[in-house]
């Protein structure tokens, strides 16, 4: 009998661990059809006083802006968030899209200086909404997200990561430096 019970034991341990490492996506219409995979990179948070290492996932391609962490669930770990890297100055803000989960967006400049932070909420979709009736109200409630300057870079984290109330004093305070480590 005690074998039995450590058996099961072992195997729901194994089954959160396998849960927690993996992509889960929302499944919908929408979700169906988005590409799964991500690529990954590391990067720091860095001030006079502090030095935040983040595992990230990766978008530096229009396909992966327009995407971003649509559809996911939550993170796996270790990932932390996702950066976008523009090939040219941006203003446009980001949405919340068929996004599940409430985000802090920091956007920094060319030379890698946060601009400013934004707590985004999901936009979740309410019942019997058509498909342009949520994405024109996820649009327009996106507006209120627009930085204040251009940015080339924007950092996206679960608004409940464990430093971030810590990172946003910093940014409150004092510029944070983007330092990406790329492969």
């Amino acid at each position: 009998m005690s074998k039995i019970i450590v058996i099961i034991i072992i195997s729901s341990i194994s089954s959160i661990v396998a849960c927690s490492n993996s992509n889960e996506f929302v499944e919908s219409n929408f979700c169906s059809n988005i590409e799964k995979n991500y690529s990954e990179i590391s990067a720091s948070l860095k001030s006079k006083e502090i030095n935040y290492k983040l595992n990230l996932f990766y978008a530096d391609k229009k396909n992966e802006h327009l995407q971003g962490l649509m559809c996911l669930k939550n993170l796996p770990n270790p990932i932390d968030g996702m950066l976008f890297e523009y090939k040219t100055e941006q203003f446009s803000a980001f949405w919340m899209y068929e996004t599940h989960f409430p985000i802090t967006i920091i956007y920094f400049d060319k030379n890698k200086d946060s601009i400013e932070y934004f707590d985004m909420k999901p936009c979740d979709r309410r019942k019997l909404e058509t498909d342009s009736d949520y994405s024109n109200r996820c649009y327009e409630e996106s507006k209120i997200y627009t930085p204040s300057r251009k940015y080339v870079f924007a950092l996206e984290i679960p608004s409940e990561h464990e430093n971030i109330n810590e990172i946003k004093t910093f940014i409150k305070d004092q510029k944070l430096k983007l330092v990406i480590n790329y492969w």
